[in-house]
C-alpha cells in the first residue's frame, strides 16, 4: 500500500490530483486513517481548489500526527486562502500618514 501512496504523491506533484484521489481513497480503505495518506488527500483536494475537503483531510491527518509537515502546510494554506478571500471582499481602509494629517486617499 505504501507504493500506491507514493504513486498518488507523484501524481499530485506532477499535476494529476484528479487521478491521485481515487488511488488514495482505495489505499485509505485498506489502511484506514493513515496520516500520510490523509495528508496526500488534503494536498490533492487543495490542488483541485476544494478547500473544504482539503481542510477536512488535513485536520484528520494532524489529529493522527500533529507533526505531519504536509498536512500542516495544507492547513496553513487553506487558512491563508480563506483569510485572503475574506479580506478581498472588504473595502480597503486608508489611515492617516505619519504627520497625523489625513492621507490623500482618505478625503
Amino acid at each position: 500500500m505504501n507504493t500506491a501512496n507514493n504513486l498518488a504523491s507523484f501524481l499530485n506533484a506532477y499535476g494529476y490530483a484528479e487521478k491521485a484521489i481515487p488511488v488514495l481513497q482505495y489505499v485509505n480503505g485498506k489502511i484506514n486513517d493513515n496520516p500520510d495518506i490523509l495528508s496526500n488527500m488534503a494536498t490533492a483536494y487543495y490542488n483541485l481548489g476544494d478547500m473544504n475537503n482539503a481542510a477536512l483531510f488535513a485536520s484528520k491527518s494532524i489529529t493522527k500526527d500533529s507533526l505531519n509537515t504536509n498536512a500542516n502546510k495544507v492547513a496553513a494554506f487553506v487558512h491563508l486562502n480563506k483569510a485572503s478571500a475574506t479580506n478581498n471582499n472588504q473595502p480597503e481602509q486608508r489611515n492617516s500618514n505619519d504627520d497625523g494629517e489625513s492621507c490623500q486617499y482618505c478625503k
